[in-house]
């Protein structure tokens, strides 16, 4: 894809356009995959960048690198399961048109956290240093905030596929079963794929790397319960 078919394309994404997901099921899986990857991948890396930049380059690198990497192997799961879940329920819609619609979906969640990376490099910036007075409540705020940009930004790619749903399914009822499950998840196996893969955001006072050495203990739900005590 071109820089100039991508800078097209991206708004009718964004306007939920039922004619972009048919051109994807008529093209086929391999074809859309090269045509939405790149943009997906680009769109996290920009988010994952500004996240890690409160810790310094390194760390910036490190999550522009990781967040894409969260996102596919979320996009990987769910698009089974779904597609397993869409089968079972008898909907009409196969593994295959849920990985399109899987991609349509995140592709929109990519592009929204690309366009508020400005202001979370911002707040990286602004936000007292690792090692400074006041990191630790700053830590816990900017973890928690970005908590609920990405489960918003989930929850609306989300939403924006419910016109498709609904129309590729042979019934509403079934329809909105589906986009319920399929929203249930999403949320939880990103969140857990997110937490395992951690750090985003470098705790304070902990040491830069790619991944921690403790990253298959507790789970996403049990830490952020940890932060959110101390906030509130």
């Amino acid at each position: 894809m071109t820089s100039s078919q991508a800078f097209e394309i991206i708004p009718k994404i964004c306007r939920s356009e039922r004619s972009i997901l048919e051109r994807w099921l008529k093209m086929g899986t391999s074809k859309s995959l090269l045509e939405i990857v790149p943009l997906l991948l680009l769109s996290t890396a920009l988010y994952g960048a500004s996240l890690g930049a409160w810790h310094g380059l390194e760390m910036a690198c490190y999550v522009a690198i990781k967040f894409p990497m969260a996102i596919l192997t979320t996009l990987c799961f769910t698009s089974i399961l779904n597609g397993i879940i869409a089968a079972l329920s008898g909907s009409g819609i196969g593994i295959r048109q849920s990985i399109q619609f899987q991609l349509t979906g995140f592709t929109i969640l990519g592009i929204i956290l690309a366009s508020l990376s400005p202001l979370i490099f911002f707040l990286s910036l602004s936000a007292p240093a690792p090692l400074e007075e006041g990191m630790a409540q700053a830590y816990r705020i900017f973890l928690s905030s970005n908590v609920l940009i990405i489960a918003f930004a989930g929850v609306y790619s989300q939403l924006a596929l419910f016109n498709y749903v609904k129309k590729f399914s042979r019934s509403k009822s079934t329809a909105t079963k589906n986009f319920i499950l399929w929203l249930l998840v999403n949320l939880f196996a990103g969140a857990e794929v997110t937490h395992t893969l951690r750090p985003f955001f470098g705790a304070p006072k902990l040491v830069v790397e790619f991944l921690r050495e403790d990253m298959f203990e507790r789970n996403f739900f049990e830490s952020l319960y940890h932060v959110l005590r101390f906030i509130i």
